[in-house]
């Protein structure tokens, strides 16, 4: 599984036939990373001998590929993202690097590719059509040091960040209820926690960045590619497909802010994100920096894992999941939950008490006891109220464990997309409501269960959810020493 690799460097995947180029690239990295020492030009034709090499740097790896056959075998051999970068020369480029460019691209939908060398106007053209986000130019030793710095952002640090990742199952319920509304007013609630400023009027209270899931279209693009992925065409088109599902869902999201509250960001914008710009709005983030998936191998489809490395990336104690859950539970709270088609609520919800009898609301929850198997994680079909036999319920295994190797995220809170649905009350009783599982009674004030959903949203952010996970104090050390 994927877990944080700190000490893993860059892997850098050079294609070029002169030493002279892969000599210069080598001492750039060098000198970026604060390595003065020069490497030795006659080491490298030492060291080719008709076969691709790799080069140890200062915080990097560098292998070296003499010829596009070179590039593409290694580029295969590799489950992606695997390599942090792939950088050319002019002869590459202009000899079949459109083609190269595009292949690399299929592989590895966000792996930046740096051009090194002027090259011409008509290759330029064509390599940024075949890279799109994914291309740079860096054509001297201060454009390569200012790209590589860009791409390979180090100090992250956001001061009072929590990253909030909400789940495909929270754009379910509203796509499920006919009057559910629950994201626009998630999204107004968030941007208002985010404008409270502290008592010396800094606005610095409540940083945070958005993520989302790839929802049911990714489920249905994972689906396909489970059954047709020995389909070579299917195998390519995967990647892709799946960066497609992210960011429309994050366009989704961001229809729900107004223009000056938040910022989308595509593939490679969110290196820049940082202190300043977490101040005024609050960024709408895929996936955590490319490098980070290739030092860690995170895949690309693990949208769980990469908000925890997100959270990681940018030293946030704190990640809140929007889902259509309240909490952790024993087994699945919404074991009995048959789905009425016209309305989106319960078929009968005297049928889901009953088989919620023996049904227990967890508060805080070790990360041991979520991955040993000591609380059942077996999803329900919402349409017959009965178990599916899929696992992961909540969050994926993956993420979960990266989680608990991290230094810095400390907890992940669950918070319900719509509370009310896990109520149900009496007609004699306006105001009153009966919590389907634990039976403790909510009595809902004037501002209906908007204020529920804001009351929850902000103990989140001061860690105080009704149910989250947590590492026991030692655990970093104790996994530290696992090899």
């Amino acid at each position: 599984m994927a877990r944080p690799n700190t000490d893993q460097g860059l892997r850098l995947l050079v294609c070029s036939r002169k030493h002279d180029i892969v000599n210069y690239l080598f001492n750039v990295f060098n000198d970026v990373n604060g390595d003065s020492q020069k490497a030795k030009y006659h080491s490298f034709k030492t060291l080719m001998k008709d076969r691709p090499i790799t080069l140890n740097g200062n915080g990097f790896e560098l292998t070296w590929a003499e010829n596009d056959e070179q590039l593409k075998e290694l580029i295969e051999s590799n489950a992606a993202p695997y390599y942090a970068a792939i950088l050319y020369d002019a002869e590459t480029v202009e000899k079949n690097g459109p083609k190269i460019i595009a292949g690399v691209r299929r592989r590895d939908f966000f792996v930046p590719q740096i051009i090194v060398e002027p090259v011409s106007s008509q290759r330029m053209e064509q390599a940024t059509k075949a890279g799109k986000e994914s291309i740079n130019f860096a054509y001297t030793e201060d454009d390569i040091k200012h790209t590589y710095s860009n791409i390979f952002l180090r100090d992250a640090d956001v001061p009072n960040l929590t990253v909030v990742k909400i789940g495909g199952s929270a754009f379910d319920f509203d796509d499920q209820v006919y009057d559910g509304k629950n994201i626009d007013t998630l999204c107004k609630i968030l941007w208002k926690i985010h404008q409270e400023e502290k008592d010396d009027k800094e606005r610095s209270l409540n940083r945070m960045l958005l993520t989302v899931g790839a929802g049911q279209i990714g489920e249905k693009i994972k689906n396909h590619y489970k059954k047709f992925g020995n389909n070579p065409k299917v195998s390519k088109a995967f990647p892709e497909l799946m960066a497609k599902a992210l960011q429309l869902n994050l366009e989704q999201l961001y229809a729900h802010f107004g223009e000056n509250e938040a910022s989308l960001l595509s593939s490679g914008a969110f290196y820049f994100v940082g202190d300043k710009r977490t101040r005024n709005k609050i960024p709408l983030i895929g996936m955590a920096p490319h490098y980070i998936l290739a030092r860690d191998g995170i895949p690309l489809q693990d949208s769980d894992t990469h908000t925890i490395a997100l959270a990681e990336f940018y030293k946030a104690k704190k990640v809140v999941l929007v889902k259509r859950t309240d909490g952790i539970y024993d087994f699945d709270p919404y074991l009995g939950f048959a789905l009425d088609q016209e309305t989106g609520r319960c078929k009968s919800t005297e049928n889901w008490i009953d088989l919620q009898r023996r049904n227990k609301r967890l508060g805080v929850v070790d990360i041991n006891d979520m991955l040993n198997g000591h609380i059942s994680r077996t999803g329900t079909n919402f349409n017959i109220g009965k178990y599916d036999g899929s696992s992961g319920h909540l969050m994926e295994d993956s993420a979960l464990d990266y989680f608990r190797y991290c230094q810095h995220v400390e907890e992940i809170l669950v918070v319900h997309i719509a509370p009310e649905e896990m109520y149900y009350g009496h007609n004699h009783e306006r105001n009153k409501f009966w919590h389907v599982v634990t039976g403790e009674i909510l009595e809902l004030g004037p501002g209906g269960w908007e204020d529920v959903l804001e009351q929850r949203l902000r103990a989140a952010f001061k860690g105080g959810a009704v149910s989250k996970i947590v590492k026991p104090k030692d655990l970093n050390t104790k996994y530290a020493k696992q090899p």
